[in-house]
């Protein structure tokens, strides 16, 4: 025997030993706790919410709705119209796609508290493996979305008309927007030190917001470093840079 024939035989050998082996079969496609998320995921969830706001005259009490997601249904169904063409997924051979509203539920859900995959996992039906997928994925259409929602006065009788939107509706004169500041807990960046450690004893970033007087947000800022007690300072700068700051003298209204 060559050492071709060799070489044959032992390929030979390789292949009738390898098909002897048994294939590993994977233990389950979806997690047994997981499949009945049709009867009791995010849209049996929101469903449940909206029976426990209930109409007083022509104004809808939306409290178990804006308590779990931060807005009301109409700002929710608002968004979901914006963005469900952007985030819908086609249904396969072998199941069903997560619908856009349960990816919108479970993406406000993580941004209202910070749960973890695994709290929002059990919570929604839905895989640690997908939701760190489906965040990630939701966050960005939802800042392509709403991107142009946010305008900045650019001239002086911009900001002046600011400024009398905020004397006729809340009796607050001289004052063209309102601005504040929230830490947003993270785990701490590698090598940084104290660097994000605020004065509440966690890590965070700061997320900074410009409003006017309908409480739209006019500006917003995120990623100061939580160090910083007062990221109004840092964020101001930034206005006055992008020329989206008049002094305040030029929009003091008499």
């Amino acid at each position: 025997m060559d050492q071709d024939d060799e070489i044959a035989a032992a390929a030979a050998a390789y292949i009738v030993l390898s098909a002897k082996k048994k294939k590993r079969k994977h233990k389950c496609w979806v997690k047994p706790s997981l499949c009945d998320r049709s009867e009791y995921g995010g849209m049996h969830l929101l469903n449940v919410l909206k029976k426990d706001d209930v109409y007083i005259g022509n104004n809808k009490n939306n409290g178990s709705v804006k308590n779990f997601l931060r807005m009301s249904s109409t700002d929710f169904e608002w968004l979901l119209c914006q963005i469900a063409p952007k985030i819908q997924k086609e249904d396969t051979n072998y199941r069903q796609a997560i619908s856009p509203m349960e990816r919108l539920l479970l993406t406000l859900r993580f941004l209202a508290t910070g749960d973890s995959y695994h709290s929002l996992m059990y919570l929604f039906k839905i895989s640690v493996s997908s939701i760190s997928r489906i965040i990630p994925e939701v966050c960005k259409v939802i800042a392509e979305v709403l991107k142009d929602k946010l305008k900045m006065p650019q001239s002086r009788e911009e900001w002046l008309i600011t400024g009398h939107q905020f004397a006729n509706l809340w009796n607050f004169p001289k004052c063209a927007g309102v601005m504040d500041g929230k830490h947003i807990m993270i785990q701490a960046p590698k090598h940084s030190g104290s660097e994000f450690y605020n004065y509440k004893s966690f890590f965070s970033v700061v997320l900074f917001i410009v409003a006017n007087a309908n409480y739209e947000v006019m500006y917003l800022n995120v990623g100061s470093q939580g160090r910083i007690s007062d990221a109004t300072v840092e964020c101001l700068t930034v206005l006055i840079s992008k020329k989206c700051y008049i002094k305040t003298r030029s929009i003091c209204l008499n």
